[in-house]
């Protein structure tokens, strides 16, 4: 090991400093030739634009010796056309390469090819720019790279001969230390093969350096605590299966022939067999069984599936178990009931795409008038106070909204404290009725309060005053709203120790829909194109809820009614 780590070490070294230590020259090179080609791109446009004369600009370019710019030099003019070079250049080679990049340069840009491993050397291209900034010449730079190569060919055979001479040197302690180390070592992997094949009564030599003595005494230690840890792991194992038959979840695990190696009570359970049945009998173990047959022949870690067994929805996840052959000899199955969370995500889907319905219709309707305001679309004072008007409405339909949400998170939380109190139940019902004539007769309808002797005799009843109000409003303003012309009936009667306050009024409401009204934003039209939000009756559910009284709807004979039923009696 110690071998191979130098000698490793040796190549890539060797490797790598060859492969950077051109680039790292290439890129220095370039750092050096990008002021001089600058310097020479300015006095390119002064002796293009007449202000530095041909045989000056011709002596510097091409007649000084090629190791004061240390670098090749080659101008072109705007037609790409070559008017001064150094003259121990290879031009002929150069200007082959050089043609690729004119276009470039001539364009504004510089061209910098810092690299070894160009045709030519490292290149360096700097247009030269007029007074009004246009690109007149092209000057390119060419460094080429042989002595660099010589240089740095040097270094790495220099390296390579001192790599290879540590190389030689370390033989000598690698062997003896190596020698060395065998003979325990055997000693130790012979216990070691003795202990796997069940004998934990041999013992190591604890002897050579301080690594192979705790070693051995590692092994000494091991062979003691075997023969406890298999005890433990077989009362761990009994301990599992008895976790594993008292989960919620199913557990089934089978092999590649498809026999049930074991399964938990859960499994029967949730695929919908009974003890007395087998597990292979029921019938959506089948389709489990079909999976796990995928999932042997399959590249996959888990496959997860869906199953519907009456009225409960199942996941399942086949994991498949592999061998050290990496052959898949058994497959573990978990089954869990989603039921409820299915549900729940279906709920908090309806109630998110119904909050956007009700938020996005005002806020566009608010939205186009202001821009119509905006971009100056209405021209008369009348017209824009129309507007304003609409802008202010459907502002407050909104706020409207908005609170309808918030009293019914709080009322949902229970976070709403609701005192209680006696009063006079027939004198709130004529009250409400009262506030709701007006609004009724509007739309051809009629409200006609109705008490009962009892409830007259005996109008007190213990609850909240403003929260029996709150769902009167809401039930009669559903009813003027949603109701056919005709008479509205507001009652109230006695019911043992009970009151029931009864909202009807003609109209029909299809049996589909009786069981969801009181759901956040359900409406029996659609298209959500009424006026409400929705809100109300669930608002007026949990607010019976939280008074612990019973609110229902029903729909017969061309009358719908909404009764409340709450407790008259003050709690014990």
């Amino acid at each position: 090991m110690i071998l191979t780590t130098v000698l490793l070490s040796t190549v890539l070294t060797v490797l790598f400093f060859n492969y950077t230590g051109s680039e790292v020259f290439a890129k220095q090179k370039a750092e050096e030739l990008s002021p001089r080609a600058k310097f020479i791109a300015e006095m390119t446009a002064e002796y293009l634009q007449g202000h530095v004369g041909a045989q000056t600009f011709e002596r510097a370019i091409g007649g000084m010796d090629y190791r004061i710019w240390d670098a090749s030099v080659y101008v072109f003019d705007y037609q790409e056309n070559l008017i001064a070079y150094s003259q121990n250049s290879n031009v002929s080679k150069d200007i082959t390469v050089l043609k690729r990049y004119i276009k470039d340069v001539l364009s504004g840009k510089t061209v910098a090819l810092p690299t070894s491993e160009n045709e030519v050397g490292v290149l360096m291209g700097e247009p030269s720019f007029s007074y009004d900034g246009t690109a007149i010449a092209a000057v390119f730079l060419i460094k080429p790279l042989g002595e660099v190569r010589t240089a740095i060919g040097g270094l790495v055979a220099a390296l390579a001969i001192s790599m290879l001479m540590v190389v030689a040197i370390m033989m000598i302690p690698a062997y003896f230390t190596s020698k060395r180390m065998t003979r325990p070592l055997k000693q130790i992997s012979g216990v070691a093969l003795s202990m796997a094949k069940g004998d934990f009564t041999v013992r190591a030599e604890e002897t050579g350096s301080v690594e192979l003595s705790n070693l051995a005494r590692s092994f000494n230690l091991l062979s003691d605590e075997l023969s406890r840890t298999i005890g433990y792991l077989t009362y761990e194992k009994n301990k599992l299966l008895a976790v594993i038959n008292g989960l919620g979840e199913g557990i089934i695990a089978a092999d590649r022939d498809g026999n049930i190696i074991h399964s938990n009570k859960a499994a029967v359970t949730l695929l919908g067999g009974s003890e007395e049945k087998a597990l292979s009998n029921i019938p959506a173990y089948s389709h489990i069984r079909e999976a796990a047959d995928k999932a042997f022949t399959g590249d996959e870690k888990q496959y997860t599936g869906e199953i519907k067994v009456r009225d409960k929805v199942l996941v399942y996840t086949i994991t498949p178990l592999f061998d050290s052959e990496n052959i898949s000899r058994e497959t573990v199955t978990l089954i869990r009931d989603v039921t409820e969370s299915v549900r729940l995500e279906q709920t908090r889907k309806d109630y998110v795409a119904n909050v956007s319905h009700e938020l996005r219709t005002p806020i566009a309707s608010i939205r186009s008038l202001a821009d119509a305001l905006n971009d100056g679309l209405i021209k008369t004072d009348e017209d824009r106070s129309r507007y304003y008007g609409y802008i202010l409405r459907e502002s407050i339909r909104l706020s409207h909204l908005i609170n309808d949400l918030l009293e019914l998170s709080r009322l949902q939380s229970g976070s709403v404290a609701l005192s209680k109190s006696n009063f006079d139940i027939a004198e709130l019902l004529y009250d409400v009725a009262d506030r709701f004539a007006n609004s009724a007769q509007e739309k051809g309808m009629s409200i006609e309060p109705k008490v009962s002797d009892e409830v007259i005799a005996s109008p007190m009843v213990y609850s909240n005053p403003d929260r029996v109000e709150q769902i009167l409003i809401i039930l009669l303003d559903n009813a003027v709203k949603h109701g056919e012309s005709g008479k509205i009936q507001l009652k109230a009667d006695n019911k043992d120790n009970d009151v029931v306050l009864t909202v009807s009024n003609d109209g029909y409401i299809d049996e589909n829909d009786i069981g969801h009204i009181f759901e956040r934003f359900y409406k029996v039209d659609k298209s959500h194109s009424g006026n409400g939000t929705g809100l109300g009756l669930s608002i007026a559910n949990e607010t019976v809820r939280l008074l612990g009284g019973k609110i229902k709807a029903e729909c017969e004979k061309g009358r719908v009614e909404m009764t409340v039923t709450l407790s008259k009696n003050e709690e014990e």
